[in-house]
């Protein structure tokens, strides 16, 4: 799939080398304290989750690369009702030190909704508070703080910490394309 000259390519569709690379940006110390379960992956783990994709209608990972063929990052969508998708990022590793790359993938992610057609009201992504550039990524990107979502996150260590949820309303009806596919359909497709 292209959108503004990037190229989103479907996890299950990528080599072991891009699953590869992918896990390293993954894996790295920054970027798994910024997930909920910040545990290095396995490769094994890793790859048998990409597998497990393929059977799942409700779960989507893109490689985010550009014009020239290079990585960008990754976008996920994991729809959490009919109207609703819950949507995640993070930047390639040659990426991480770039300003306003967090928002762009936003960006695309939100084109990329429309796109696919997954009928979505709603865009969200829950970010932990101590996260500065990212929440500042996704204000840049449209999205705004549900302060009623708001709640605490206590990891198996035993650290509490708030995590804050931001929202993007989308206008479907002004965007509504007749010929966008349901997420389903995106098995196998690039």
């Amino acid at each position: 799939m292209q959108i503004d000259g990037f190229g989103l390519k479907n996890f299950t569709d990528c080599n072991p080398d891009e699953l590869d690379t992918i896990l390293s940006w993954r894996n790295d110390p920054y970027v798994r304290n910024n997930f909920f379960s910040c545990e290095p992956i396995s490769r094994e783990s890793h790859f048998s989750y990409v597998r497990s994709l393929s059977e799942r209608s409700d779960l989507f990972y893109f490689l985010v690369c550009g014009a020239d063929s290079n990585p960008v990052g990754v976008i996920s969508f994991r729809q959490t009702d009919k109207n609703a998708a819950e949507v995640g990022y993070y930047k390639a590793a040659t990426k991480k030190n770039e300003k306003g790359v967090g928002a762009l993938l936003l960006k695309l992610a939100e084109k990329a909704a429309y796109k696919i057609g997954g009928g979505y009201n709603i865009l969200y992504t829950d970010v932990f508070s101590f996260n500065l550039p990212s929440i500042k990524s996704i204000e840049r990107a449209g999205y705004k703080e549900n302060i009623e979502k708001r709640r605490q996150f206590v990891r198996e260590s035993g650290e509490k910490f708030l995590v804050l949820r931001y929202e993007l309303t989308l206008n479907n009806v002004v965007v509504y394309n007749k010929s966008c596919k349901p997420l389903s359909s995106l098995r196998g497709a690039e």
